[in-house]
């Protein structure tokens, strides 16, 4: 017999005991407001507004290299801004310092890319409770809050498996289990159908949308894929460094 899998000690509490340096509030909405950003001497975007309400589906469309990556980046607080303002929940995102921003990304946003981005040494259900163990939260059993996100994204049957012998499609719902196990106020995807087929595809975005919807969480995906934008409630295009509402 597989020898029984070790009981975790972490779980996410309540967001008003975790310690966390980024201020708490109540709201979950986003807004981007006049945002430029750039890369050394080059501007990628500039005097980009965009918003998203909680279980709110925007799709970013444009050609690689057009700056939806570093769009994520900043939003996310990953990179600076060169000016303008970001807010999540009432929280300025790029008013916060460094040691700040880690602790709000963690607790406030997930994030699913083109490949997952799965640690291979763990396996199905570890990878899903990573968010949970980095929390700097009480010591109570986490099972039950990654079982849930596996079960809803239908995946409680891969719990046991390695990531490395899962299909393109169960790695993207597992990307999607850990992006939503700590209830994010904000979920980000970056180009999330890129490695899948047509069917894959269009199966992971309606999963990512019923995912944000269930948590109410906002959610902004950035593809070059157009048939990514039939799911959305809102379609952003990049036009000459600008982001085009359609």
């Amino acid at each position: 017999m597989p020898a029984a899998r070790p009981e975790v000690a972490i779980t996410m509490p309540p967001s008003h005991s975790i310690e966390n340096t980024a201020p708490v509030v109540p709201s979950r909405h986003l807004s981007v407001d006049h945002v430029r950003i750039a890369i050394g001497d080059r501007v990628l975007l500039d005097d980009v507004c965009l918003g998203a309400a909680p279980g709110e589906f925007v799709v970013v469309l444009g050609p690689s290299g057009s700056g939806k990556s570093s769009l994520l980046n900043t939003i996310s607080g990953l990179a600076p801004l060169s000016k303008g303002a970001i807010t999540l929940g009432g929280t300025r995102v790029d008013q916060l310092s460094t040691k700040q921003r880690t602790a709000w990304r963690l607790r406030n946003v997930g994030r699913v890319d083109q490949h997952g981005d799965l640690l291979p040494e763990l396996d199905v259900f570890q990878n899903v409770a990573l968010p949970l163990r980095l929390l700097n939260a009480k010591r109570v059993s986490i099972n039950s809050t990654v079982s849930t996100a596996l079960d809803l994204l239908g995946i409680g049957n891969l719990s046991d498996r390695q990531v490395t012998s899962l299909s393109g499609g169960e790695a993207q719902r597992v990307a999607i289990a850990r992006a939503i196990v700590t209830q994010p106020s904000l979920i980000l995807a970056d180009e999330p159908t890129g490695a899948l087929d047509e069917a894959m595809s269009t199966a992971v975005i309606q999963e990512l949308r019923t995912a944000a919807q269930n948590t109410s969480a906002a959610l902004v995906v950035v593809s070059h894929d157009p048939s990514v934008r039939a799911a959305a409630d809102s379609v952003y295009r990049v036009r000459h460094q600008r982001l085009v509402p359609e």
